[in-house]
């Protein structure tokens, strides 16, 4: 009994926990912001820093289809490419491939010479302040998006304060909330009248179509569908499209779950 007793305290700590972040994600302007207040929410008794992580594809680090976000300090993220080839950061690598929290140790990362790490700005950076391990906790998306998703942390204490399931439900909430609250919108820099030219162009309409709809030249169409797939990194208009929806970008309502 005293065990069940402590498990529910446990858990009733977490759902107040829990709903304070929630609230705190809500209030959030952007991707960095979100983190931010989480961090602020756990404070270091759970963690240095945090990093998400979303990525649409295996290999998206090549593809450009990358999200990310850190608390991470610009004295190390200043090292960091994320615009494809050869990516500094070995998460990137790792995160379509697991689905259990791994530990990594980037000291080994850092000192073998038999991987592309080999004495890494990025990995070097982060150990000169202080932190040698990464945390990570994947995220698999359960809303139909698919993708490859996780939230890192850096500097967590050898004694944690909060369960791995903890971790993991925390990393979906975080996900969720993302999406929800239409960050990633902010986070490409789309605007509104772009927004509305790629729910225009993914219900099949043309940009005579939507040209017609608004009162504009097609030309003005075109050009904002051009520079919302510049912002995207997309190839084509399908893809950027593709995108915007698993995004979250297009589509449904901020208030809606």
């Amino acid at each position: 009994m005293i065990i069940r007793y402590t498990e529910g305290i446990k858990l009733l700590a977490y759902k107040k926990l829990f709903k304070k972040i929630d609230s705190q994600l809500a209030k959030a302007n952007s991707l960095r912001g979100a983190l931010f207040r989480l961090q602020t929410v756990l404070n270091d008794r759970a963690c240095a820093h945090i990093a998400y992580t979303f990525l649409l594809h295996r290999n998206s680090y090549i593809r450009g289809d990358e999200v990310s976000g850190t608390t991470m300090p610009d004295s190390v993220t200043k090292y960091y490419w994320k615009n494809g080839g050869t990516n500094t950061d070995p998460v990137v690598e790792l995160i379509p491939k697991i689905t259990e929290p791994v530990l990594m140790d980037l000291q080994e990362y850092f000192i073998n010479k038999d991987t592309i790490y080999y004495n890494n700005p990025y990995l070097g950076g982060i150990i000169e302040n202080g932190w040698h391990e990464m945390m990570i906790y994947p995220v698999v998306p359960d809303d139909g998006t698919g993708g490859y998703c996780a939230l890192t942390f850096l500097g967590v204490p050898e004694t944690q304060p909060y369960s791995e399931q903890f971790y993991l439900d925390l990393g979906h909430r975080f996900h969720s909330a993302i999406r929800k609250h239409r960050l990633l919108k902010q986070y490409f820099n789309i605007t509104e009248k772009e927004k509305a030219v790629l729910e225009g162009m993914a219900v099949g309409k043309t940009t005579a179509d939507i040209a017609s709809e608004f009162g504009l030249k097609q030309r003005a169409i075109e050009l904002r569908l051009q520079n919302a797939r510049k912002k995207l990194r997309a190839r084509t208009t399908t893809e950027a499209v593709y995108k915007a929806a698993a995004y979250s970008i297009i589509f449904g309502d901020k208030n809606t779950d």
